[in-house]
């Protein structure tokens, strides 16, 4: 069966976490420098080290709304190809455990292994709408139980909205 579903870019998201990183990394080095740079020498670099440190405040303001706007970007939609057998439903080689959300009435589709560590899973699919009904009638037919909503320690209630 065909379904598609949302996933996480994660190459996407590694690439944007490393880049934030370089990016604060040498900020706080120039930080550091100018400070440094003022307690030895003064004069202009006291002013330097003053501007840097008032800069950072619109800094971490500008992080925080690119970082969420980035952390939705993250997200994809791909058609993935599910098969049944023994009594499990399957991507590839990994079983999926699937999840159905009465209150944000989604259904999720994950490898995690009885959600021992959601930072490893290699698969997390939302389903909606139709491709969710196709998928929940494709598990009743073929007798896979949807489990229960379960909460993951450090993890939002509603995963996705």
């Amino acid at each position: 069966m065909t379904v598609n579903a949302e996933v996480r870019d994660t190459a996407k998201l590694n690439r944007w976490i490393r880049d934030t990183i370089i990016i604060f990394a040498v900020y706080i080095v120039l930080m550091i420098s100018s400070i440094l740079c003022a307690v030895t020498y003064r004069g202009v670099f006291v002013a330097v080290a003053i501007l840097v440190l008032i800069l950072m405040i619109p800094l971490i303001a500008v992080y925080a709304v690119v970082a969420a706007r980035e952390y939705h970007n993250t997200w994809m939609t791909n058609d993935f190809e599910l098969n049944a057998k023994d009594g499990a439903i399957y991507y590839g080689e990994k079983r999926l455990h699937v999840n159905y959300s009465r209150e944000t009435d989604v259904l999720y589709a994950h490898d995690l292994g009885s959600f021992e560590n959601p930072n490893k899973a290699s698969i997390y699919m939302t389903v909606t709408g139709e491709d969710k009904v196709r998928l929940m009638d494709y598990l009743n037919d073929n007798g896979i139980g949807i489990e229960k909503e379960g909460l993951i320690a450090g993890i939002s209630r509603y995963r996705r909205k």
